[in-house]
């Protein structure tokens, strides 16, 4: 039977669909669209068996034709095909495409993250990972793959492309313990075949805090709870989320202390903590001043919900300060406690509930400064209302 019918080139060319005979059983099948696989078509004992043996989009011509010699080899011995056949699948079975091997590593590593972050990292995987090596076998990736789906992020994405590959990196370092992947990790060096994408760093934009008076006047003109929930915000130099989730029952407004629930801080899961911030009269007056508006929510919604982090833009538009973001006036509140000497640093980084990052200082550190943290929100509350030069 004549062998090596095809070569590299006609097989590539060939785009009909049908069956295209290589010799000695090995059949290239083209379908429609990019479908084309090696089969293998072998007799024994008077039964026709079609082995297939992968995609011809991965499995290259010489590989094909080297595993139907080693089907053949195994029938001549008197082998069985059907078993050959059962063990190949059994082999085949503990293969992953890269997406089934990434949503087993989102489902176990994703667990301690918060909602956000998983739904981040998914969607990063989603949209620019799957849709290039989703259907790859895990096993087959090289780092020419990875540079496939970096490139078209790598300049002009920067952030989002050193994220996705951060993930893949993991990815891949978990599909080496797991056995799935036995090369070397192909994410290792594609960075520097990119080239450098290092921009100067973008901080949120941040009010000066000589202008903070000003601009407190000019919001507690506005009303609603947009409006009443941003001078929270400012008051307690919190984070948005934390900010437009307040509710009524964290709140103790006899001692004045608002007690932040540990899983709407900022971090990991399971390293959490809540946050408790000393109230000022200022503070106290804007919680007042939304009684009876919602039995549980602070600051609701005109539906009856927690306001959208999209809720204080117009809040800037209308007071002309369109180029200043939520985020940015716990910088105003930094600068503003260095640039006076108003606190200790490590006083405005618990108010601030900063992540402690030294595992010796972290260890040390276990007090919340709370009792140092009340006379400093308290001249902070009056600084912002103009009761302070």
């Amino acid at each position: 039977m004549p062998r090596y019918l095809l070569t590299v080139k006609k097989a590539d060319a060939l785009k009909e669909p049908g069956r295209y005979s290589d010799g000695g059983g090995l059949y290239l099948h083209v379908g429609k669209g990019d479908a084309r696989s090696w089969i293998m078509r072998i007799m024994q004992r008077g039964k026709r068996h079609d082995i297939g043996l992968g995609s011809a989009n991965y499995v290259t011509l010489a590989d094909a034709r080297e595993m139907a010699e080693e089907i053949r080899t195994h029938a001549r011995k008197g082998g069985s095909v059907e078993a050959f056949i059962r063990r190949r699948r059994d082999e085949q079975a503990k293969v992953k495409t890269v997406e089934q091997a990434a949503r087993l590593h989102f489902a176990e590593a994703s667990k301690p993250l918060a909602k956000r972050t998983r739904n981040l990292w998914e969607s990063r995987l989603t949209e620019h990972v799957f849709p290039v090596i989703g259907h790859m076998p895990i096993q087959d990736v090289t780092s020419r793959e990875i540079k496939k789906v970096l490139a078209p992020l790598w300049n002009d994405k920067p952030d989002t492309a050193h994220r996705v590959r951060a993930r893949l990196n993991q990815l891949f370092q978990w599909a080496s313990v797991e056995q799935l992947y036995p090369h070397k990790n192909p994410v290792d060096g594609v960075g520097e075949a990119l080239g450098d994408n290092t921009r100067e760093t973008k901080h949120h934009a941040s009010l000066p805090w000589k202008e903070l008076p000003a601009f407190m006047k000019e919001v507690a003109k506005r009303e609603g709870s947009s409006a009443r929930c941003l001078e929270w915000l400012i008051l307690t130099a919190s984070r948005s989320i934390e900010a437009r989730g307040t509710r009524w029952d964290e709140i103790d407004f006899e001692n004045a202390v608002w007690t932040v629930p540990a899983e709407r801080m900022k971090g990991k899961l399971d390293q959490r903590k809540e946050h408790r911030v000393p109230l000022s009269p200022e503070a106290l007056a804007v919680a007042e001043s939304m009684r009876g508006l919602h039995a549980e929510l602070v600051f609701p919604s005109p539906r009856d919900k927690v306001l959208s982090d999209m809720t204080f833009k117009s809040v800037f538009k209308r007071t002309g300060h369109d180029d200043i973001t939520a985020h940015g006036f716990r910088s105003t509140f930094q600068d503003w406690t260095d640039e006076n000497q108003i606190a200790d640093t490590m006083v405005a980084d618990r108010a601030l509930a900063h992540r402690e990052e030294s595992k010796v200082r972290k260890a040390y550190a276990r007090s919340d400064l709370f009792e140092l943290r009340r006379p400093l929100m308290n001249e902070w509350g009056a600084y912002a209302f103009g009761k302070r030069s």
